[in-house]
């Protein structure tokens, strides 16, 4: 009986100590949510245009001639692709006043919840920003090899093998960074809390 209330006592105090405080773009006034939202919008379509540059430029090259281009063109691939999850999403919800977490609750939640689209959401940002910084590793290795076997490299282990293995690694790294990162239970989770639509005092479970 004894344990019972101090179970009860415990579970009142850290609801007391508890915060839900809404994130900072859910406090905007009308005038700043729209500034907002032309500023993403702005950005989702000038991406659009420097990405298919990007892409234009390196489909004009001879890959024979410059293998390192097939991993420029995957890692501006990956960031394409979450950029614009992570944009597209706050382009919707910014203009009908709710969080990512909300909006997806209410038009798509037979298909999805809200909390199972934001660790979506997490995941494929921190993929984002550890693919970035993995594969500029895994590039300038390879620019370093160039430069002192490159001979080797070409003739007889095999540019294209090469290139393989080296993103199969860049890959298994990153996928290695980003269940560590995510499997801790953190409450500074910013990625996370900004699509649930709460600050950074809300504790992730």
């Amino acid at each position: 009986m004894e344990s019972t209330h101090q179970e009860i006592f415990e579970f009142i105090q850290s609801s007391e100590q508890f915060t839900d405080e809404r994130t900072f773009l859910l406090k905007l006034s009308f005038f700043w949510k729209i500034i907002i939202w032309i500023s993403v919008t702005s950005s989702l379509i000038t991406g659009w245009f420097a990405k298919s540059v990007i892409y234009l430029h390196i489909f004009k090259t001879k890959i024979k001639e410059q293998p390192i281009n097939v991993l420029v063109f995957i890692e501006q691939l990956v960031h394409h692709f979450c950029g614009n999850f992570v944009l597209i999403s706050i382009t919707f919800s910014l203009p009908l006043g709710l969080s990512i977490a909300e909006m997806i609750d209410i038009y798509v939640g037979n298909i999805i919840s809200g909390n199972m689209y934001c660790w979506v959401y997490f995941y494929i940002q921190t993929l984002n920003i550890t693919y970035r910084g993995v594969d500029g590793l895994g590039i300038a290795l390879i620019r370093f090899l160039y430069i002192k076997k490159g001979n080797w490299l070409k003739y007889k282990f095999g540019e294209r093998r090469f290139l393989f293995w080296v993103e199969i690694t860049i890959w298994a790294v990153c996928f290695i960074m980003v269940y560590y990162f995510g499997s801790e239970n953190i409450s500074n989770r910013t990625i996370y809390n900004t699509c649930m639509g709460h600050n950074d005092e809300f504790e992730v479970i």
